[in-house]
């Protein structure tokens, strides 16, 4: 729907999709009908699968790289707990575990 709508409407100079969850696909499916939209000026896709790239393309890869970064931090989390089960730590470890799970916390909020 937003594909056509793109391509067809000529009077559109600016949206705002953020915070949309717009999934991947979604994002794929927009991209298509950017590509034959001339008016266009002005887009943003914050909070979605995809970003703006830095040339205002639609950048698709951010997504993937959002979802390493959130399965790279899970793995931290995940092996500093194990390391918690499996030891008993000293107070400077136990608070540096604390801090880097706070951190996590905190990251998580903002995907």
């Amino acid at each position: 729907c937003l594909k056509q709508v793109l391509q067809q409407n000529s009077n559109l100079v600016h949206v705002s999709l953020a915070h949309n969850d717009l999934t991947l696909s979604d994002c794929q499916e927009l991209d298509e009908g950017l590509r034959s939209n001339t008016t266009l000026q002005g887009l943003h896709m914050h909070g979605n699968a995809a970003q703006l790239g830095v040339d205002g393309a639609l950048d698709l890869r951010q997504h993937e790289r959002a979802a390493r970064e959130k399965r790279r931090r899970r793995a931290q989390w995940e092996q500093d707990q194990r390391q918690l089960r499996h030891s008993k730590p000293g107070k400077q470890q136990l608070e540096a575990t604390i801090a880097r799970a706070l951190q996590t916390l905190g990251a998580d909020q903002t995907d």
